[in-house]
């Protein structure tokens, strides 16, 4: 299976000027770098990791982190409860 890496350049070689089948190409390995992020959050939340590391881990304000973290957690729930 090729990296990330190896498909973003695959992708951007490709030169294309379709946005769909970019969106086509890139929306797995999108969603599963999103989920390794929540997972790591998480994780680091449980160790005492405070909001302001991890913003500053991922360059971006601590309050975005958060918001991006509780809407996570609520669609993981909905979809959880969806499928009971």
């Amino acid at each position: 299976m090729p990296t990330y890496t190896e498909m973003f350049w695959t992708i951007r070689n490709e030169q294309t000027t379709n946005p769909l089948q970019v969106l086509c190409t890139t929306v797995e390995p999108i969603e599963s770098l999103r989920g390794d992020t929540f997972g790591a959050i998480t994780e680091a939340r449980h160790l005492g990791v405070t909001w302001e590391q991890i913003g500053e881990a991922l360059h971006q304000r601590p309050g975005i982190v958060r918001c991006e973290d509780v809407a996570m957690r609520s669609s993981a729930f909905v979809a959880d409860s969806g499928s009971a």
